[in-house]
């Protein structure tokens, strides 16, 4: 289901991906709790 989407938006999802990445190592006292939900419900 995930993967099919995935070519179609993966240049926007990559996009998404860089800025959760640099939140995520800003918020290091926050697990991966918010990146993956929200990454989660994208895919």
């Amino acid at each position: 289901m995930g993967k099919a989407r995935t070519g179609s938006g993966k240049s926007s999802h990559l996009r998404v991906s860089q800025r959760r990445v640099r939140a995520f190592l800003h918020v290091p006292h926050e697990p991966v709790s918010r990146p993956v939900r929200t990454v989660l419900p994208g895919l």
